[in-house]
C-alpha cells in the first residue's frame, strides 16, 4: 500500500536533467542533497506541482512528515488534481490514521475508480471510523491486494461479518490464517466467526490445533469451552474452562464464564466454591461478588446473597448489576415495597436503564396494582419506558399487554402481545394471553393455530431444560 515509488516514475513535460538527478537522489536515500537542489529548484519555478511533492519526498525522507504534508498540499493549491501529490498526501494520512485521508482518497478515486491501493487504505481508515458498509465496499474492490495482507483480511472478516456476509467473513478469515499458520489470533479469529455462524464443529475443528497441554491464553480456552458447551459437551467445557482459570487465575472474566456454566447446569455450590477460589485471587471484584449472590440466591440463602451485593456495591458503586440482583432477591423474597424502593432509587441513577423500568413495572404487578390508582398509573407509565428504552423488549411488551387487558384495553393489549410473539416466537405468556384476547372478540378461528404454538413453545422450554439439567457438575477429588 505504498505510493512514493510512482512518484519516481512520473514524467512531467520541461523538467531538465537537474531534475532526473533529483529523482535520482532520492532513490538512493539521500535526501539533504536532495533538497539542496529542490530549493534552487524552486526558485526557478515556484509553480511546479512536482517540484513540490518530490520535496515532500525528501522530507517524509527525513521523518519530517508535518513539513512534508505541507509540501503536498502546496502542490495541490497549485495543480487540485494531481495524482502523485493526492496520493503521497493519503499515504501520510493513512499513516498517521487521520480521518482526512477518506476525502483525499476519495478524491483519488474520482481520478482513477479502478485504483486497488487506495480502495484498500479507503477500507482500512472506513474500518477505523466503524464504516464497515464503506470498508466492505472498498476492501472488495481491492481483493487482489487483499491477497498478501493478512490485517486487512482480518479487518475484511470482520466487517462482512458486521454486514452479515458471514459464508465471506469466513473466507477472508480463513486466508489471513493460511497466510500466518503460526499466529494464534487468526486461527482464533476463524473459529470465533463459525461459532457465530453456527458451525459450532467445523470451528472447534479449526480452534483443535490451538489446544495444547501447553495452550495457555484464556481466550483460546475461553472459547473452545463455549462451543464445547453450545454442542452438548459440557465435560470438555468445564476441564478446559479449569484449564484456563488454573493457567490464568487473575482473569474475572473466566471465573464469570465458570459461574454461568454452574447457573445453567444447576451447580449452584460448585460454582460458589470457584468465586471463593477467584476472590483469594481478586478480592476487590465486584463482579465476582455480584455473581456469587446471584448463585446464593438460587439456595435460597438470601442474607448471603444480600451481603454480596452490598459488597459488590461498595467496591463499585457506578455499576447497577449488584443493585439490580437485590431488587431481584427481594422480589423472590416476596419483599415487594423494599424491592420497590430499591428500584425506584436505581432509577434515579440510570433512568436510561429499560430493564430497571421493567423490574418496577413487575414488582408493582407482583403487588397486585388495579386500575384505576396511582400505582397502577406507575406500573403502566414503567412498562412504557422500558419499551421506549429497548423496542425490542418481549417481557415487557407482554407485561404492558397485561396491564392493558386488565383496563379492558383489547385493541392496545393485542398489540403488545403481537410485538411480544413478533420478538420471541417462544413467548409463553404472550401466546396465552393472545388465546385470552381471541376468546374475549370472538376470534375463534385464531384460537387453535394459537394453541399449536403455545404447545410448541412448551416443547421447547422442555428442550431447554433438560439440557440444561443433563449434566450436573461435580468438583475433582483432590489428589
Amino acid at each position: 500500500m505504498r505510493y512514493l515509488v510512482l512518484l519516481f516514475l512520473f514524467a512531467y513535460d520541461g523538467f531538465s536533467q537537474d531534475l532526473n538527478s533529483v529523482t535520482t537522489l532520492l532513490r538512493a536515500g539521500h535526501f539533504p542533497q536532495a533538497l539542496t537542489q529542490i530549493e534552487t529548484l524552486l526558485k526557478q519555478s515556484p509553480r511546479n506541482p512536482q517540484l513540490w511533492t518530490l520535496q515532500g519526498i525528501a522530507h517524509t525522507g527525513l521523518n519530517e512528515r508535518a513539513t512534508a504534508l505541507n509540501d503536498y498540499r502546496q502542490a495541490l493549491r497549485i495543480l487540485p488534481n494531481y495524482i502523485p501529490a493526492l496520493k503521497a498526501e493519503a499515504q501520510l494520512e493513512y499513516q498517521k490514521g487521520n480521518k482526512d485521508g477518506i476525502a483525499t482518497l476519495r478524491h483519488i478515486l474520482k481520478l482513477q475508480p479502478n485504483d486497488s491501493v487506495s480502495h484498500a487504505m479507503l477500507g482500512a481508515l472506513a474500518f477505523q471510523q466503524h464504516d464497515c458498509k464503506t470498508s466492505v465496499d472498498n476492501y472488495s474492490a481491492a481483493r487482489e491486494l487483499l491477497a498478501s495482507q493478512p490485517v486487512a483480511l482480518t479487518q475484511y472478516g470482520e466487517c462482512l461479518a458486521q454486514e452479515k456476509h458471514e459464508d465471506e467473513a469466513i473466507a477472508a478469515f480463513r486466508q489471513a490464517a493460511a497466510l500466518e499458520p503460526g499466529a494464534w489470533q487468526m486461527r482464533y479469529n476463524l473459529s470465533l466467526q463459525e461459532f457465530r455462524s453456527h458451525r459450532e464443529q467445523q470451528a472447534l475443528k479449526d480452534l483443535e490445533p490451538l489446544l495444547t497441554p501447553q495452550q495457555q491464553r484464556p481466550d483460546v480456552l475461553n472459547l473452545a469451552s463455549t462451543i464445547y458447551e453450545t454442542t452438548g459437551d459440557t465435560p470438555n467445557a468445564v476441564k478446559l474452562l479449569r484449564q484456563a482459570i488454573v493457567n490464568n487465575p487473575r482473569d474475572a472474566e473466566l471465573y464469570l464464564h465458570f459461574a454461568d456454566l454452574c447457573f445453567v447446569h444447576r451447580s449452584f455450590q460448585v460454582g460458589i466454591d470457584m468465586l471463593n477460589a477467584g476472590l483469594t485471587q481478586l478480592p476487590d471484584s465486584a463482579q465476582l461478588y455480584a455473581a456469587r449472590g446471584i448463585l446464593f440466591v438460587q439456595l435460597g440463602k438470601y442474607s448471603t446473597a444480600e451481603a454480596d451485593f452490598a459488597k459488590a456495591e461498595k467496591l463499585d458503586p457506578k455499576q447497577s448489576f449488584s443493585s439490580v440482583a437485590q431488587g431481584l432477591t427481594k422480589l423472590q423474597e416476596n419483599n415487594l415495597d423494599a424491592a420497590l424502593a430499591s428500584t425506584r432509587a436505581e432509577i434515579e441513577r440510570e433512568p436510561n436503564n429499560a430493564f430497571l423500568h421493567y423490574l418496577q413495572a413487575e414488582t408493582l404487578r407482583q403487588k397486585g396494582v388495579t386500575p384505576p390508582s396511582k400505582e397502577f398509573d406507575e406500573a403502566v407509565n414503567a412498562a412504557l419506558a422500558a419499551i421506549r428504552l429497548k423496542p425490542d423488549y418481549p417481557i415487557a411488551e407482554d407485561l404492558l399487554g397485561s396491564f392493558y387487558l386488565q383496563e379492558g384495553k383489547v385493541d392496545l393489549a393485542r398489540q403488545q402481545f403481537e410485538n411480544a410473539m413478533r420478538h420471541d416466537p417462544f413467548n409463553e405468556s404472550a401466546i396465552y394471553h393472545m388465546i385470552t384476547v381471541s376468546r374475549k372478540t370472538g376470534r375463534t378461528g385464531d384460537i387453535p393455530k394459537l394453541v399449536k404454538r403455545l404447545s410448541e413453545a412448551k416443547a421447547a422450554g422442555k428442550k431447554r431444560d433438560d439440557l440444561a439439567g443433563q449434566f450436573v457438575l461435580v468438583e475433582p477429588k483432590q489428589p
